[in-house]
């Protein structure tokens, strides 16, 4: 702790209060300028010329950073029963929302050389976690890395199944 901050500690005798103390007076915790600017940088975020590894830490990192802001937020306690089935808490509703969202968001933000395997995993009943997405890219990266390219045929998955769902034009009468 800094010297000029613990001056005023100096004679309190619980460390519970020492700690309320700091936390009221430094948390940030309705920092709404730096929320709103997490908010725009995850929104316009983009992988663009960054390596994968990179494009994912920094997605990450602002999550948490944000995240950090949204644990503030005082969620309704439940009190488990002896075999009753309890539903779903608000919070952990809540939680799912948020970590769907991100993977969206990772999703949305990725290089077209990703788009088959985008659809690959929005096409599947088990929806994966951030991190499960993020490995899942990473192996389909290095299975791209491993292919060489076949000329003549398009590289980009998209145009590929365009070019393959009409391989003949129409003809014009």
């Amino acid at each position: 702790m800094l010297s000029t901050i613990s001056v005023g500690y100096l004679f309190t005798n619980s460390v519970h209060l020492i700690w309320e103390s700091l936390r009221k007076v430094y948390s940030q915790r309705e920092n709404n300028a730096r929320i709103f600017q997490l908010s725009n940088e995850i929104g316009n975020f983009k992988q663009g010329t960054h390596t994968l590894g990179v494009y994912y830490v920094r997605l990450r990192s602002s999550w948490e950073e944000l995240s950090h802001y949204d644990s503030f937020i005082k969620w309704p306690a439940s009190i488990p029963r002896k075999k009753v089935l309890t539903l779903p808490t608000a919070a952990t509703i809540y939680a799912k929302i948020v970590e769907k969202t991100q993977v969206f968001k990772f999703l949305a933000g990725l290089k077209l050389d990703f788009e088959y395997a985008r659809v690959h995993l929005l096409d599947r009943t088990h929806f994966l976690t951030l991190e499960e997405a993020h490995a899942y890219y990473l192996s389909d990266q290095s299975r791209l890395s491993l292919t060489p390219p076949i000329f003549g045929i398009p590289s980009e998955p998209s145009v590929m199944v365009v070019r393959y769902a009409y391989p003949v034009p129409p003809s014009v009468p």
